[in-house]
């Protein structure tokens, strides 16, 4: 039955997908580890990355990418959907102040920055600060709920843009300012404000924001309106 062959199919083509991705990137490793202690190398090597980057861009990242971007929809929309419990954004954030707190109790002996990894962010910049720094884990990427009477949507600060957008849609709403790159998080947005084309009208981004939690750096946390 071709439907049948083809669910069989997948699980294989995925896990061949994600060998041939691990051994790539496992000699990309070796090959930077190498071209860190030869200049000549380094500059070869880049070279080489930018001029023939649809090699891994095209079968690699492009369907890696696509099935990341599936995963977070299929659990939102299987896992979380309008099922959220508050007590389980009480006790992540719990989690962070608990984090917080031992900052200080050690002395605040190094900055805090959060625990993000590299390959999770849209930057080209590798974050090499962050390994003198005390890291602090934040899972907080879901939404938590939508106000459709009031026209409101409270998130937590990882739900990125092109989450948000494929969940509102449907129900016939949508964000006033949307940036163009679907993986920006709402919490970035308001950090870094969020301008787009429809800010002459609407605001920066963090404009449309109505009310913050905030964990503050005694580990408090507080409402900002």
């Amino acid at each position: 039955i071709p439907g049948i062959s083809s669910l069989c199919i997948m699980p294989s083509l995925v896990a061949v997908l994600a060998t041939v991705a691990t051994l790539v990137v496992g000699a990309l490793s070796v090959v930077f580890s190498m071209a860190r202690k030869n200049k000549n190398l380094e500059v070869v090597l880049t070279r080489f990355l930018l001029n023939y980057r649809w090699l891994w861009t095209i079968p690699f990242v492009l369907p890696l990418s696509a099935a990341f971007d599936i995963f977070w929809y299929v659990r939102y929309r299987f896992t979380v959907g309008d099922r959220v419990n508050s007590s389980k954004h009480e006790a992540r954030v719990k989690g962070i102040v608990d984090q917080i707190k031992k900052w200080n109790a050690e002395g605040r002996k190094r900055r805090l920055c959060t625990a993000r990894p590299n390959w999770m962010t849209i930057s080209l910049r590798i974050a090499k600060f962050k390994e003198e720094c005390n890291q602090i884990r934040i899972d907080l990427p879901d939404i938590l709920e939508i106000d459709l009477k009031n026209g409101r949507v409270r998130v937590e600060p990882l739900v990125d843009v092109g989450l948000l957008t494929r969940v509102l849609t449907p129900l016939g709403w949508t964000i006033p300012v949307i940036p163009e790159f679907e993986d920006l998080t709402v919490g970035g947005l308001c950090m870094g404000y969020g301008i787009e084309n429809t800010s002459h009208k609407y605001g920066l981004f963090s404009n449309l924001v109505q009310e913050y939690e905030i964990v503050t750096s005694t580990g408090d946390v507080v409402l900002a309106r």
